[in-house]
């Protein structure tokens, strides 16, 4: 609940007001109607804060300044300019920022100092060292280039990250949905492997395992399919109606497995997806993918062997190498059946996790699931 200064009509007359002061600056030309309008708003929320703490003692200052931001919102309409993404972003942060304290509540209380940590050094990463490195090829085959690789750990880490944030926010607890979809962005082989472990531990929990298994399989061709997107658009063109369809089977068998599930949600704990020793092993298998894809070059067989020997490894490394510098080589149905092979190739993976992890009850349910959604991933590499 929203403990606001004012009702939604003030609100949004000081909104109002702000446009109306930069309209006056504007057309009288003496920005001291901005100004003036500025520090009325200012005056306000400041007698209104000092009131609220003689009456009630509370300290906080959010509405106060979401009073001021309200009507410097306001003033920026005026001054933006079409397609208006400033004044248009800020209205709808504000409001945002406004509805999510509960949930940034939980954040914080739930939030460790190793992954605030974390945090500040992947900031360090990505926006200042990052920029910071040559943007061509180093190595005499031309296919190693540290700002490529550099990009990639980003990206990958940064969909990582937003997931294990919205898991932080909603909590795995609340819903078995939540742990397997978010899950799969952040690693659908971590769920899987977890799941396999919950289940050797609780075997009442086996139809709610099995079914985040298979929710966070079918996210992870979402997050596969963007990550193709971000690199390679043409290759996104051909593979959105594939992986669009493989994931949506994922999403109508998982209902099948949901509707046997118990009443029992098991959390999920993978840890912070910003741990940097996997960010290193990504970086060396991504870079060792870069040089088998360009060795691998000259024959489809070769491109297609690499594709699922590294599928069954690391998918975000094969999928990227393929769509950078396999794009500058290959052709492109030889990139996209490339990129489909590495995708069944992983998908496979996951019922070798649960053979040797589980029991022949796992894997028998698991390999179940994953052959049917191989299949129709090796339909739609035959329909491209």
């Amino acid at each position: 609940k929203v403990d606001p200064i004012a009702g939604i009509r003030t609100f949004s007359l000081t909104g109002l007001f702000g446009t109306m002061s930069g309209y006056f600056s504007f057309v009288l030309n003496n920005t001291n109607f901005a100004v003036a309008g500025f520090f009325s708003i200012v005056i306000i929320s400041a007698m209104t804060y000092f009131f609220k703490v003689q009456k009630r003692g509370s300290l906080g200052q959010t509405s106060e300044i979401a009073f001021i931001m309200t009507f410097l919102i306001g003033l920026s309409v005026f001054y933006d300019t079409y397609p208006f993404f400033l004044s248009i972003s800020l209205g709808i942060i504000l409001p945002l920022i406004l509805v999510l304290k509960k949930y940034t509540h939980e954040l914080s209380q739930h939030t460790l100092t190793k992954e605030i940590r974390d945090a500040l050094i992947f900031g360090v990463l990505a926006f200042i060292i990052f920029p910071l490195l040559p943007n061509y090829p180093i190595d005499p085959l031309n296919s190693i280039n540290p700002y490529q690789i550099w990009l990639s750990i980003v990206l990958v880490l940064s969909i990582s990250f937003l997931s294990y944030i919205l898991m932080k926010i909603f909590g795995t607890k609340k819903g078995i949905t939540f742990t397997g979809f978010f899950g799969g962005f952040i690693s659908s082989n971590s769920v899987v492997m977890t799941m396999v472990e919950k289940i050797k531990k609780d075997s009442k929990i086996f139809y709610s395992a099995i079914f985040a298994i298979i929710i966070s399989t079918s996210t992870m061709y979402i997050r596969t399919l963007s990550i193709i997107g971000f690199f390679n658009f043409n290759a996104f063109l051909l593979l959105a109606a594939p992986l669009s369809i493989l994931s949506m089977t994922g999403f109508v068998l998982s209902y099948f497995i949901w509707r046997k599930s118990k009443v029992e949600e098991p959390s999920l704990d993978i840890g912070s997806p910003l741990a940097f020793k996997t960010a290193g092993r990504f970086a060396l298998f991504f870079t060792l993918v870069l040089l088998l894809t360009s060795l691998a070059k000259t024959s489809n067989e070769a491109i297609y062997l690499v594709s699922f020997v590294a599928g069954l490894i690391e998918i975000d490394a094969v999928v990227i190498s393929l769509s950078t510098v396999g794009a500058q080589t290959l052709p492109l149905t030889t990139l996209v059946n490339a990129i489909m092979i590495a995708i069944v190739s992983q998908t496979l993976v996951k019922f070798i996790f649960a053979r040797f992890l589980g029991n022949r009850q796992i894997s028998a349910e698991v390999g179940k699931w994953v052959l049917i959604l191989s299949a129709v991933g090796i339909l739609m590499l035959f329909l491209i």
